[in-house]
């Protein structure tokens, strides 16, 4: 699906898995609690950002990625 808009986005993480905590960037790199911030609330994407995403858990295995490219174009 093409992730392209005219206007700013609020982006919101979920994971449906109890105890586990989202850590994502917007920067490219891969995420991980160390390299990553815990997501709390909608993100607000105003320019063109990629948001990788990993949710991670004691006692569970860390997700895949998960990647989302937003192209935000001038009005």
């Amino acid at each position: 699906l093409p992730s392209t808009y005219s206007r700013p986005q609020s982006v919101t993480l979920y994971d449906s898995t109890p105890g586990v905590i989202v850590y994502y960037t917007t920067d490219g790199s891969t995420p991980s609690s160390s390299n990553g911030t815990a997501y709390t609330g909608p993100i607000e994407i105003a320019t063109t950002t990629t948001v990788k995403a990993i949710a991670i858990g004691t006692g569970y295995t860390p997700s895949a990625v998960a990647t989302g490219t937003y192209t935000i174009t001038s009005q």
